[in-house]
C-alpha cells in the first residue's frame, strides 16, 4: 500500500511541478475509460488513485492544487458517501447499506429496501431504484454527502468537484 500511496505522490508532484493547478483523480481502468468514452477527454489526464482517495486528497491538499475532480463508478464512490476514504473491500464494503438508506430517504419502499440490501451489484441495486423512480433523487443526495467528506478532507482551500458513473446507467451524478 505504502508503494502505491508513494506512486500517487510523485505522479501528483510531477504534475505540480508542471505548473498544474488542477487535477482529476480516479480510481482505475473504469474512470479511465468513462473519461475518454462518456466525457471526450484524455484519460492521461487523470491520476489513477486506486482505493486511496483519501491519501491522494491528502497530497493534493499539501501540494496546493486549487481544484480537484473526481471521477468515478458508483462501485467505488458510493462508499465515500459514508466517509469511507480507502474503499478497498477489505475496509468494508458499505456499499448496499448506503444506498439502502439514501434510497429510503427519498421514498423507497421498505421492501424494496430489503431487495437493495440483498444486490451484489450497484447496478442491480440501481435496477431497483430506476423502477421505483428514485434513481435520480438517491444520486442527488448521494452526491451531496460523497462531497461533504471530499471537501472535509481535501480543505476548504481546494475546490471540489465529482462525477460518478455506472456502465450500465451511465452518467449518475455531477457535481
Amino acid at each position: 500500500e505504502k508503494a502505491l500511496v508513494d506512486t500517487i505522490q510523485v505522479e501528483l508532484t510531477q504534475r505540480k511541478a508542471a505548473g498544474e493547478e488542477a487535477v482529476m483523480l480516479t480510481p482505475g481502468n473504469y474512470g479511465a475509460e468513462f473519461i475518454r468514452e462518456g466525457l471526450g477527454l484524455d484519460p492521461d489526464r487523470a491520476v489513477q488513485v486506486s482505493n486511496f482517495i483519501g491519501d491522494a486528497l491528502d497530497i493534493c491538499r499539501e501540494l496546493g492544487f486549487r481544484r480537484v475532480c473526481r471521477i468515478g463508478h458508483i462501485g467505488k464512490l458510493v462508499k465515500l458517501a459514508g466517509n469511507m476514504l480507502n474503499t478497498h473491500s477489505r475496509y468494508g464494503d458499505c456499499r448496499m447499506p448506503i444506498l439502502a438508506a439514501f434510497a429510503g430517504a427519498e421514498g423507497l419502499p421498505p421492501e424494496k429496501i430489503a431487495r437493495v440490501l440483498s444486490c451484489v451489484s450497484c447496478d442491480d441495486a440501481l435496477s431497483i431504484l430506476d423502477d421505483a423512480g428514485v434513481k435520480e433523487a438517491t444520486m442527488k443526495r448521494l452526491m451531496e454527502a460523497i462531497l461533504e467528506n471530499l471537501r472535509h478532507r481535501a480543505g476548504e482551500e481546494t475546490q471540489v468537484r465529482c462525477a460518478m458513473f455506472s456502465k450500465v446507467y451511465g452518467l449518475l451524478a455531477v457535481s
